[in-house]
């Protein structure tokens, strides 16, 4: 990321144990292309520095100064703003060990110029990038808004798409149900994965008992895997038809013909077979007549 830069940084600057800027600091200061406000730290605690939004504070401990620790306690009002120290060298150490500044810089006097404009330069490209960054967060945070909504209208519409499914669904169960002839939907392993309500009086067993059963197991009335329609239909990728004479419990003689389509996938691979059960016995009765 490109680091802009201030055009014409603020800064505070600070005198701590004397009135007068030292003369080789005001020097340095009328060199810099900088917006500067000069204060006393005893006017900082007495009106405080305003609404003026600063990119640097500038602290000019002088040798006259009584206490350090007061000047820390000062400090404190600053310590999320970057923080420059123009301090003797015995200064250092002492302020270093009392001083929670993460963004404190050292100025050892004596300091020439490039030193303190190095230093301010630094700042102001920090300041910047923070800037940039807190455009950046922002930006992120509108997204992340934009996004909850986006996924809260997604998931509402998936919500209502599953209901109308789940509607639809209960609609062609209930018509799959109501047919008079039996149907089973077969996998390509011969597992039935589907059977409506129909089949029960062909086969004797409950539609919902015969989910993930073998197809031919079920088959009573078939001897062989190899007779029945299903089997037929998905070796030779047609409707295959067989008709069977069963012994009922009431011992009525029933015809029941199985009639086996194949389908497949959209690669055209034959991925199971649905079978239909009718009952002709009637039919056959009539044409026996005739």
């Amino acid at each position: 990321m490109k680091t802009s830069i201030i055009a014409e940084p603020k800064l505070l600057f600070i005198n701590f144990g004397k009135r007068n800027i030292g003369d080789g600091i005001k020097k340095i200061l009328n060199k810099g292309n900088y917006y500067m406000e000069v204060i006393d730290h005893l006017d900082i605690e007495t009106k405080g520095i305003g609404n003026t939004k600063y990119d640097a504070i500038i602290f000019e401990v002088n040798s006259e100064a009584n206490s350090i620790t007061q000047f820390v306690s000062l400090l404190e009002n600053f310590h999320s703003l970057p923080l420059v120290l123009i301090i003797d060298p015995q200064q250092k150490d002492m302020i270093e060990n009392l001083v929670e500044a993460p963004l404190c810089n050292y100025l050892i006097r004596p300091i020439s110029d490039i030193d303190f404009n190095r230093v301010i330069q630094n700042i102001i490209n920090y300041r910047a990038l923070f800037e940039e960054n807190k455009i950046l967060s922002d930006r992120l945070k509108v997204f992340e808004r934009q996004l909850d909504t986006m996924f809260t209208k997604l998931e509402e519409k998936i919500q209502t798409n599953i209901q109308t499914l789940n509607r639809k669904e209960e609609i062609w169960q209930n018509f799959f149900d109501s047919l008079s002839f039996g149907i089973l939907f077969v996998n390509k392993d011969y597992y039935i994965i589907k059977a409506n309500t129909s089949i029960t009086k062909f086969l004797n067993i409950p539609a919902n008992k015969l989910i993930g059963r073998l197809y031919h197991e079920v088959i009573y009335f078939q001897k062989a895997l190899e007779q029945c329609p299903g089997y037929l239909a998905m070796k030779s990728g047609k409707i295959e038809t067989t008709e069977k004479q069963i012994l009922k419990i009431n011992e009525n003689l029933k015809c029941i013909r199985q009639t086996a389509t194949p389908t497949f996938n959209h690669h055209n691979d034959i991925t199971g077979f649905i079978e239909y059960y009718h009952d002709v016995s009637l039919k056959k009765t009539e044409q026996q007549k005739i």
